[in-house]
C-alpha cells in the first residue's frame, strides 16, 4: 500500500511539474510528427513501420533531426542574452564558453547534419537575431525575453524539422534478387532469414518480400538536401540510388 502511494505521489509531482511534463509531451509530439513524416503522412504506412521499427534507431534519428535546431537556437540565444548589459536576469554562460560550444556545433553541422536541417537552423537563428536587434534598438532587451524567444523558436524549428525531414535512420540500399531478376531500392527496416521488410522511398510504402539469393549495395540519395556539407564536398563513395 505504501509503495502504491509512493508511486502515486511521484506521478502527481511529475504531472504538477510543468517543465518536465511539457518536455515529455513535446518529445511525444515530435516522435509522432516525425513518424508520420517518414510515412508520407499515411497512417497505414506509419503502423507498418511501428510493427517492425528499431526503436533505438528511430530515437537516434529523431535526435539527429531535431537536436541541431534546438541546440543552435538555444546557443545563439544565450550568446545574445549575454549582451543584455545588466537588464533582467543574466544566464550563467560566458562568451568564451559560447565560442567553444559554437565551434563544436559547427563541426557537427558540417560533418553530420543534412542541409535541410541546417537551413531550418539558419532561418530560426536569423529570426532570433532580427528580434534581438529590434528590441535592443527599443532599449527593452533582457536576458529573460531572449530566453523566452529561444524556447518558442526552438520548439517551432524542431517541429518543422520533424515534419519535413523524411530521411529514415537507415542507409538506402539497392537489393537485387537474382532468382526473380528484380531490383529493390529501399531502406531495410527488418530482416530475418531472407525475409525483408522494406521501406521504399518513392512511393513511401512498406513491403515484405522473401528473397533467397540476393546482392546488396549501399546507395546515395540524389537529393543534396539529404546530405551534409562534407558529403557534398567529398565525392560519394556509393553509387546513386536508382
Amino acid at each position: 500500500m505504501a509503495e502504491s502511494s509512493s508511486i502515486g505521489a511521484r506521478l502527481q509531482r511529475f504531472l504538477t511539474d510543468r517543465t518536465a511534463f511539457a518536455a515529455v509531451l513535446f518529445t511525444v509530439v515530435l516522435a509522432f510528427v516525425h513518424l508520420m513524416s517518414l510515412s508520407a503522412w499515411d497512417p497505414l504506412t506509419a503502423k507498418a513501420i511501428l510493427d517492425h521499427v528499431d526503436v533505438p534507431g528511430f530515437l537516434v534519428n529523431l535526435a539527429v533531426v531535431c537536436l541541431p535546431e534546438l541546440t543552435a537556437v538555444a546557443l545563439l540565444s544565450l550568446l545574445l542574452a549575454s549582451t543584455a548589459d545588466g537588464h533582467g536576469e543574466q544566464p550563467g554562460f560566458s562568451r568564451t564558453q559560447g565560442i567553444v560550444f559554437g565551434a563544436v556545433l559547427a563541426v557537427v553541422y558540417v560533418v553530420l547534419v543534412p542541409l535541410s536541417t541546417v537551413a531550418l537552423s539558419v532561418v530560426a537563428g536569423l529570426v532570433v537575431v532580427g528580434v534581438v536587434l529590434v528590441r535592443r534598438r527599443r532599449g527593452d532587451l533582457t536576458g529573460r525575453s531572449v530566453a523566452a524567444l529561444a524556447l518558442l523558436l526552438s520548439a517551432g524549428a524542431t517541429l518543422v524539422a520533424a515534419a519535413v525531414v523524411t530521411s529514415p535512420w537507415l542507409p538506402s540500399e539497392t537489393i537485387t534478387s537474382h532468382e526473380e531478376d528484380a531490383v529493390y531500392t529501399a531502406y531495410v527496416v527488418a530482416e530475418e532469414r531472407r525475409e525483408f521488410v522494406l521501406l521504399h522511398d518513392r512511393p513511401r510504402v512498406v513491403s515484405m518480400v522473401q528473397i533467397d539469393e540476393t546482392s546488396r549495395q549501399l546507395c546515395t540519395q540524389p537529393s543534396p538536401w539529404s546530405r551534409s556539407a562534407l558529403q557534398l564536398l567529398v565525392p560519394p563513395r556509393y553509387p546513386a540510388c536508382t
